[in-house]
């Protein structure tokens, strides 16, 4: 980030181990399907300035982060999954929000706005985003289009194009092309600085995706995206320019067994 023709860097790692447990279908085929978070790893350094969080420490330093991640991985969401393969309903979603707000009073309205119904249903479809609806053949196509909308942090719309490029070893591979635009919130209400005007997209979004014919999921995936642009912040009515340029790396990978397990033999399935 250039801030005031000052350079910022920022550097995060974030890992987040999720176990999904699915239940039996109802009468419409719809699943439900509980979601944990079972562990998180986590490194900030923001121009030097560092925050670290991993639930696998048994003595665990505080910050800031300590309590909220905490609380994250106690509680457990169920999900309301179509036969379409789209989220319908989070019936935990209220005292999920809450047991989260306990820790830091004041970010429950931030909590509210980011952690909306539709932002946790767009967070959970990802992890199934490249299966087609249809079969398809070596060189098909199709499209999804993801809008996130995080409240007073603003509205991510990014756009798939998904290739089938047949198998690879005992893998079917999809390739993907990923185009993202962000739009200044709306709702401004949650954080202590305004985002009043944006231009920021992608400049590249691309990877692949292996899916487990056997398994019948997504095995691994992995998109790496470039973001450039300009956003304009307001602290106490002081408008801020700040240039951003940013690369992120998102991967995926799937397992059978709980790999944060400290001596657990795998369970049989």
């Amino acid at each position: 980030m250039k801030v005031m023709n000052q350079e910022v860097v920022q550097k995060q790692s974030q890992t987040f181990y999720i176990k999904w447990t699915p239940g039996a279908k109802d009468k419409d085929g719809n699943y439900k399907v509980t979601q944990e978070i079972v562990g998180v790893d986590m490194n900030i350094d923001i121009g030097g300035n560092k925050i670290s969080f991993k639930s696998s420490d048994d003595n665990k330093a505080k910050n800031p982060m300590t309590d909220f991640f905490q609380a994250l991985m106690k509680q457990k969401l169920t999900f309301v999954i179509t036969p379409d393969l789209k989220v319908s309903d989070i019936p935990e979603r209220k005292d999920f929000l809450k047991s989260l707000s306990d820790t830091n009073p004041a970010i429950t309205t931030l909590l509210n706005n980011i952690l909306s119904e539709d932002a946790l249903k767009k967070m959970a479809e990802p992890t199934w985003w490249a299966v087609p609806a249809k079969n398809v053949n070596v060189g098909d196509t199709w499209t999804k289009k993801s809008e996130l909308n995080l409240g007073p942090i603003g509205t991510y719309t990014t756009d798939f194009t998904f290739t089938y490029k047949g198998k690879e070893g005992d893998k079917e591979k999809v390739a993907i092309d990923a185009t993202m635009t962000y739009a200044a919130p709306k709702d401004k209400a949650g954080l202590p600085f305004i985002i009043s005007k944006a231009d920021l997209k992608s400049k590249k979004g691309t990877g692949e995706a292996l899916f487990d014919p056997a398994r019948g999921r997504i095995d691994s995936s992995k998109i790496t995206m470039d973001i450039e642009g300009e956003l304009t912040i307001e602290v106490g009515n002081m408008p801020t320019v700040i240039n951003l340029v940013q690369n992120q790396v998102s991967t995926v990978k799937t397992s059978d067994e709980d790999p944060t397990a400290k001596g657990k033999a795998p369970e049989k399935k």
